[in-house]
């Protein structure tokens, strides 16, 4: 199981994710974030190593061409709280 987070505000954004399996914790917990939000937890990372995106290849998710992990699983479909809870 992979919990992930992330928050988005202005062309910035912030990212956690923490996996587990069996009680067992396997990747994480991870805090990364864009230019401008480095604040402790947070560590600046490339786009491709954000949280989400690292977690979610731990979960062997491999990204599509052109895309990255996060769009690759369709979670750019709820990138927005209103389109979570409408859709």
């Amino acid at each position: 199981m992979l919990y992930i987070h992330s928050e988005f505000f202005g062309g910035t954004a912030l990212q956690a994710a923490v996996g587990w399996a069996d009680g067992e914790v396997f990747f994480g917990p991870s805090f990364t974030c864009t230019n401008g939000m480095e604040d402790p937890p947070y560590r600046l990372v490339p786009p491709a190593e954000m949280a989400i995106n690292a977690g979610l290849r731990t979960l062997g998710v491999t990204a599509a061409p052109g895309q990255d992990e996060y769009v690759t699983v369709g979670l750019e479909a709820h990138r927005w709280s209103d389109d979570s809870i409408s859709g």
